[in-house]
């Protein structure tokens, strides 16, 4: 074989490896990032269900596993074990265990309370219980899903802005299901449900709204967002950013036609299309305003949920400071 020869099979097979190489490095920056993500079945985390039945996610070469939590201390729990990257949960309760701890940061806000009622969570009293103020609640039962719940702070908060002394405030831990049959045999003078236990309750004529808790508390606060361990969280920041393109060009797809939002909620929790038609429907949204998470953490220090002082930019993520 001449020279000439050996040099072009030299050169074909070079050609062919370096043809190899180039395809394995694109495969290679094909391959899906794979994102486990503990998510609540309720109407807020619609948008996730969305994007990943649409294929928002994929699209963005994201591989996301949505696993159902039945609650944020279950799905911090499964960070913890290395089961799951992130979780939705509901903020007060990020905020008041990283006083404790936990060591989270948020990488994603997922909705907000409304700027206007009605909202996601009311203060309901006995549509016949003749109480017509906050303030006639001083040493009466009022019956709550869980302590320290962000709901039941920021009715809390406008308990005690009505004149109602903290140790006059009290409280039974009643199952959202519970809370209506409560209310109604007169257990209790008042719940505070969120949906779609707060539209059943009305619709049952069972009881009456005495305030919007979240939205009478802090119009606009944080009531979803996504929680990572903040190792995690900083070595992740690129497939989180296109985790959140995915989650916006859902919120989009939900907020440009009601109907179609409510159907898709309807279709993810499984919860009548009738009820949810009478739901105030999901202020989903991932732009964060600093002024309201930081009014979030005051409404919980003043409440006695936390001792210290939580800047937003100390936990969450797009909130810090380039370093």
């Amino acid at each position: 074989m001449s020279g000439l020869a050996r040099t072009g099979r030299r050169g074909f097979f070079t050609l062919c490896l370096s043809l190899l190489t180039m395809f394995g490095i694109a495969a290679t920056a094909r391959a899906q990032s794979k994102l486990r993500v503990g998510v609540l079945k309720i109407g807020g985390q619609t948008n996730a269900w969305v994007a990943r039945e649409q294929g928002l996610f994929g699209k963005r070469g994201l591989d996301v596993d949505l696993t159902f939590i039945r609650s944020g201390s279950e799905g911090v729990a499964a960070m913890q074990g290395g089961s799951l990257d992130m979780i939705i949960s509901i903020p007060g309760f990020a905020i008041i265990g990283n006083e404790r701890g936990l060591g989270l940061v948020m990488v994603l806000q997922n909705q907000v309370a409304a700027k206007t009622p009605p909202d996601s969570a009311a203060l309901l009293v006995g549509a016949d219980s003749g109480i017509t103020s906050l303030a006639q609640l001083a040493g009466k039962l009022v019956g709550i899903n869980a302590l320290h719940a962000q709901e039941v702070v920021s009715a809390q908060h406008l308990i005690r802005k009505a004149g109602v002394p903290r140790d006059q405030i009290k409280y039974i831990e009643t199952p959202y299901a519970a809370m209506g049959e409560a209310l109604k045999r007169g257990d209790v003078a008042a719940i505070v449900p969120v949906e779609p236990f707060v539209t059943t309750t009305l619709q049952r004529g069972i009881g009456k709204v005495a305030a919007w808790a979240y939205n009478e508390a802090v119009p606009e606060q944080p009531t979803g967002a996504y929680f990572a361990k903040r190792a995690w969280a900083e070595a992740n920041r690129k497939s989180l950013a296109l985790y959140r393109e995915a989650i916006d060009e859902a919120n989009a797809w939900l907020l440009s036609d009601t109907t179609r939002a409510r159907a898709a909620v309807s279709q993810f929790t499984g919860l009548a299309p009738e009820l949810v038609a009478a739901m105030p429907l999901i202020p989903w949204s991932t732009k964060v305003d600093a002024s309201k998470w930081a009014a979030l953490v005051s409404l919980l220090r003043e409440e006695g949920e936390i001792e210290k002082d939580q800047k937003p930019e100390d936990f969450i993520l797009e909130l810090e400071p380039a370093k």
